[in-house]
């Protein structure tokens, strides 16, 4: 396609958008102003909500401080390193790995470390298969929750 072609196809387009703008101006101009103030206090209701959800939620489940690690060994296997970063113990920590299975201890120390094999994960009690790719490893304890990327 030529220049000449791309710059009259731009031109075109815009008038095509400015037309589009403009009949979308008209038909708001034909909407009563209540329906108009109604629909506006509703979406700042929702986006104020938003708000106060998003903080509310980030005060109940604050981030863990971890450094949380994959790795597969062709000697051992595929295990998982967990290291608690932050100041003060976890207590009653349960670990899903891909968001299927689990793997729960009582607790981990402040700047603790605790290595998980893939295989001690658990499914209704039963092991996560010898083949598993870790990909994401969730941690709830009493200091909050967080979701950790593996790979």
């Amino acid at each position: 396609m030529m220049k000449k072609d791309l710059g009259k196809e731009f031109v075109e387009d815009r008038e095509a958008i400015k037309r589009g703008f403009d009949d979308f101006l008209k038909s708001l101009s034909r909407l009563e102003s209540a329906v108009i103030i109604k629909a506006g206090a509703t979406i700042l209701g929702l986006i104020a909500l938003g708000v106060v959800l998003h903080f509310l939620f980030r005060m109940t489940t604050p981030e863990l401080e971890a450094k949380v690690l994959a790795n597969t060994s062709t000697k051992v296997g595929t295990f998982i390193l967990i290291n608690n970063l932050g100041g003060s113990d976890w207590n009653q920590v349960k670990m899903t790995l891909n968001q299927r299975y689990t793997y729960q201890v009582d607790k981990i120390e402040a700047g603790g470390r605790l290595t998980i094999m893939a295989e001690s994960f658990t499914e209704n009690g039963k092991p996560a298969p010898n083949n598993l790719i870790p990909m994401v490893l969730s941690i709830e304890c009493n200091k909050g929750t967080s979701i950790f990327p593996l790979k």
